[in-house]
């Protein structure tokens, strides 16, 4: 008898460990298939609050469309702000127990556009802008400044057209046609850029099409190191005459340098910010290919130091910079143009510059735009 109750026993936990392992495969498919739905619920969840939020934003920002703006004249900070507040009732945004989401808009046009600023704007904004403490003579050696904060230890300063630490065009200033000017006279207060902040503008100008070309990305900002002067030192000074050009280009062109327009610049300001161009302006006077960078407009009204201009009679386009404007019509560019152009033929015209939302706009870029030249305590 006790047999037979062994044997039973036996059987029973024979059976109950048959049943374990056949059950055990379904009962982790289950769990699985649980944890796989909450999984799906929750990235539905996450998707469809993310979508919301995305549309809700577009209609907030949406009532800035010039067909339905109160102010269709500007844009204040409340116009371009989102929030995430509903009637409690419809949806809790900020339920610590459900879903929560939350939105930031900024407005592209409280930045610098880094597609259209000129160098000094550029320099503003990077804080290495000053001005001369006193006058200067053409024969001096040593230039002073007002403030040297930011600058580089050992760089190129832009002078009213002068490149300073290094001699370039004629040394007879009387022979000079265009470009970067000899040594000459300065007086007290006139600005001293570092040669750096003009990379940008030089990197836009850059093309063999006679157009501008973009920063699609703020990234590539590293690119235009390779356009500032201090970086041929740099390569110069590579052991065995070898040249980084890209290794040249980030010495000079630092993070540091580059924190400023990564912050309160914008690659974004032409979007559907109209022209590239504004009106052409005719050149009035022939300009001889190789001799020539001084050249006469019939207006100069839209032009001024720093401004981009494509000079073209139809079948050659140059760019280049504007160093100066001069009351006589005159307008004297950062280098001497290598075509010939028929006077009355040829026409310049500027890129336009796009505008700055003031409503918007940090008080860094504010600084930028209005300051002018740093006015740092001056520093022996």
């Amino acid at each position: 008898m006790r047999r037979r109750e062994g044997f039973a026993l036996l059987i029973v936990l024979l059976v109950l460990i048959a049943l374990l392992i056949l059950s055990a495969p379904f009962l982790l498919m289950a769990r699985n298939s649980d944890r796989a739905s909450v999984e799906l619920t929750d990235r539905a969840r996450a998707r469809l609050g993310l979508d919301a939020a995305a549309r809700h934003g577009r209609l907030q920002l949406g009532e800035s469309h010039p067909g339905i703006d109160h102010t269709p004249y500007y844009d204040s900070k409340e116009e371009v702000t989102v929030d995430n507040h509903f009637d409690p009732s419809f949806l809790d945004a900020n339920d610590e127990k459900g879903l929560m989401w939350d939105l930031e808009s900024d407005d592209v046009a409280g930045e610098v556009d880094l597609n259209s600023a000129p160098p000094q704007m550029i320099a503003n904004l990077m804080g290495v802008s000053t001005r001369l403490s006193r006058a200067v003579k053409d024969k001096e050696k040593e230039v002073p400044l007002g403030s040297t904060t930011n600058l580089a230890p050992s760089g190129v300063v832009w002078v009213g057209g002068e490149l300073m630490r290094y001699t370039t065009g004629p040394a007879n200033p009387s022979e000079w046609h265009g470009g970067p000017l000899p040594p000459s006279a300065h007086d007290a207060g006139a600005p001293a850029i570092d040669q750096r902040a003009f990379a940008p503008a030089l990197w836009r100008i850059a093309t063999q099409t006679g157009d501008v070309r973009a920063f699609d990305s703020k990234e590539r900002l590293r690119e235009a190191g390779g356009f500032a002067l201090a970086a041929a030192d740099v390569a110069a000074k590579k052991a065995n005459g070898e040249v980084d050009a890209k290794a040249a280009a980030r010495a000079v062109l630092t993070e540091d340098a580059l924190r400023p327009l990564f912050l309160h610049g914008s690659i974004h300001g032409g979007v559907r910010g109209g022209n590239v161009w504004q009106r052409p302006v005719r050149i009035v006077d022939a300009i001889q290919g190789g001799k020539d960078g001084i050249l006469r407009v019939d207006r100069a009204r839209w032009l001024n130091p720093g401004s981009t201009v494509q000079i073209t009679d139809g079948s050659t386009t140059e760019l280049a910079l504007v160093q100066e404007v001069r009351k006589s019509g005159e307008v004297v560019l950062d280098r001497v143009l290598q075509g010939d152009y028929t006077a009355g033929l040829a026409t310049l015209r500027v890129l336009a510059r796009r505008p700055v939302n003031l409503n918007t706009a940090s008080s860094q870029v504010l600084q930028a735009l209005f300051a002018g030249p740093s006015r740092a305590s001056r520093t022996s």
